[in-house]
């Protein structure tokens, strides 16, 4: 889970970071993540994560950041609750029609959170 402690570390030193989580079964998480690497080209601020139930680390993320569907989006910018805890500024819980245009649309609008 490279990429997760990756992203982990972005996010605890307060940089802006993108997560998208996924499930290799899911057709409109393809489509995203298609849609947000063309967004985000080579930036070392996208990480796409493999949801995983067998993974606990990938579930803890989940579920602290209580994703409850794929794909979902979590835009990180600094922003921490009382107890220092990160919080995502922007989230894009899978879009109606999951279509390219419209996840285009929502991730272009989560990206100026």
């Amino acid at each position: 889970m490279f990429e997760l402690r990756e992203a982990k570390a972005r996010i605890s030193k307060g940089l802006v970071t993108y997560v998208l989580m996924t499930w290799d079964q899911c057709g409109p998480c393809r489509i995203a993540e298609k849609v947000i690497r063309k967004l985000a080209g080579d930036s070392d601020r996208l990480h796409v994560l493999p949801i995983d139930h067998e993974d606990v680390m990938a579930d803890h993320f989940t579920a602290t950041h209580s994703v409850k569907e794929v794909p979902t989006l979590l835009v990180f910018k600094g922003v921490r609750d009382n107890n220092g805890k990160p919080l995502p500024v922007a989230r894009v819980k899978g879009v109606e029609g999951n279509s390219e245009e419209t996840l285009t649309t929502a991730y272009k609008e989560a990206f100026k959170a």
